[in-house]
């Protein structure tokens, strides 16, 4: 089949397949089909935005945790024809879903030295990208390539996908592992705080934050595409 008949969903299950595998023996995993991701909703809570519905996602890597999962990061994908305007707002859109997910991760941690690794399909073809947190800013840029091959002609291509796709895998790990322990951190000093900090003469029923919250702005949505409802849930 002409890889322009075939829709960014092939790309995407091939891919998610992929992903499965890489991620193995990890606390790492994928959701797809869609999901909604809940760093932006919480985003436009924080902007008085409009959240009775989110917006679908294609893919998003979470690190599963024993309460809740909590979001890495957001892939996207498009046809390997799309055009070069659908192309540059899916980048921004992606950017700045991500920037939501860093943003949440940052004040989870405590820590905005931390940051992400993401990627954008056009077809059969993504580039990594990174993003991290500069004077109250977020900044992306291009890391890495990688690519679905077609045949072995393009080993060498396949050589450079696989190392990329390991440091990327690399990047996730640690970012878990860091997440994981403030997620510990941040259940032990909740525990009991209603209760116990009525002992105080000043009582504060939540540990001060070491992290201001950034705003990230997402450009309106299409009224006429479906989207997920923040309330609806996955089967």
């Amino acid at each position: 089949m002409e890889e322009e008949k075939l829709s960014k969903n092939t790309y995407l299950r091939k891919f998610a397949e992929i992903v499965d595998t890489l991620l193995q023996k990890t606390n790492l995993f994928v959701k797809d089909g869609e999901n909604a991701c809940e760093a932006l909703m919480r985003m436009q809570i924080m902007n008085d935005g409009d959240v009775t519905f989110g917006r679908r996602l294609d893919l998003i890597i979470t690190s599963e945790q024993d309460d809740r999962d909590i979001e890495l990061c957001s892939l996207e994908f498009k046809k390997g024809n799309a055009s070069y305007a659908s192309l540059l707002h899916q980048q921004s859109k992606n950017l700045r879903i991500n920037a939501c997910i860093l943003n949440e991760v940052h004040l989870l941690t405590s820590d905005e030295n931390i940051c992400n690794a993401y990627l954008d399909f056009a077809g059969r073809d993504a580039y990594i990208s990174q993003i991290f947190k500069m004077n109250n800013k977020y900044i992306a840029h291009e890391v890495g390539k990688v690519a679905v091959i077609k045949n072995l002609l393009e080993l060498d291509i396949l050589r450079e996908t696989m190392f990329n796709l390991f440091r990327w895998k690399r990047n996730l790990i640690s970012n878990s592992n860091v997440v994981s322990l403030a997620n510990i951190k941040q259940g032990n000093a909740f525990a009991l705080a209603g209760i116990s900090n009525t002992l105080a003469q000043s009582p504060r029923l939540s540990p001060p934050c070491k992290v201001k919250p950034a705003k990230i702005f997402m450009s309106p949505g299409n009224t006429e595409k479906r989207t997920r409802g923040v309330f609806e849930q996955d089967n």
